[in-house]
């Protein structure tokens, strides 16, 4: 499920923060309020905070106001991408931010204030559905536990068992993949239907709990 932005810009005439600012010009400070949390309904509805993000970014102010738009933009664009909003949200706002901004500094009634703060409040909230995560493992423990079904009483007692002949030389040589021991001559072994070939107590006692050809996963059951 996509997250969901809802964003606030202001002009902030109350920043304690913009007193520790040492000027030596007119300074435009950015102030960025960035917040992102989890939103979950099960078992019951509640926010989670990931992520809180307070950063100041003071720049001359005849940045704003005697750049070009394009260059504005571009200030703003680098500025908003120090948060983790989306590219596709940042596009999005990134006119309006500008414009905001140009219109704070170019306010005749901000003409004497030395540090002009503006405030920009992005809030992000991703929905997270705990039910779809509990779904999806009990999921993956249905087919662990299908996976490792032993075969039945009836098809172990069915299986096929070959002599393995000198002149065999589809069988004579081979390693058990269960073991890994080499299949001698004279041997009794056991063929599955895929055609796979064992030792007898080896892919036994691997049917007892698995109900799958080691190799192939053809089903024995």
């Amino acid at each position: 499920m996509a997250s969901t932005y809802e964003y606030y810009m202001w002009q902030d005439f109350n920043n304690k923060d913009s007193n520790d600012i040492d000027v030596d010009c007119d300074i435009f400070d950015i102030q960025i309020h960035f917040h992102h949390v989890l939103e979950i309904h099960y078992p019951e509805s509640n926010q989670i905070p990931v992520t809180t993000t307070h950063r100041s970014f003071p720049i001359p102010r005849n940045l704003i106001f005697s750049s070009d738009d394009q260059s504005r933009s571009s200030i703003m664009d680098a500025i908003l991408s120090t948060t983790a909003a989306s590219r596709d949200f940042i596009d999005l706002i990134l006119p309006e931010v500008s414009s905001f901004a140009l219109e704070m500094a170019t306010h005749p009634s901000n003409k004497n204030v030395k540090v002009l703060t503006m405030g920009l409040l992005i809030c992000v909230v991703t929905p997270y559905d705990e039910r779809e995560e509990i779904d999806r493992a009990l999921g993956e423990t249905i087919q662990e536990k299908a996976r490792f079904k032993p075969a039945s009483k009836s098809c172990i007692e069915g299986l096929k068992r070959v002599r393995i002949d000198k002149d065999d030389d589809k069988i004579s040589g081979e390693t058990c993949m269960v073991c890994l021991e080499k299949e001698s001559v004279g041997e009794v072994v056991i063929r599955l239907a895929c055609g796979h070939v064992f030792h007898e107590d080896c892919i036994v006692k691997w049917l007892h709990t698995n109900h799958l050809c080691p190799l192939c996963r053809f089903s024995i059951s």
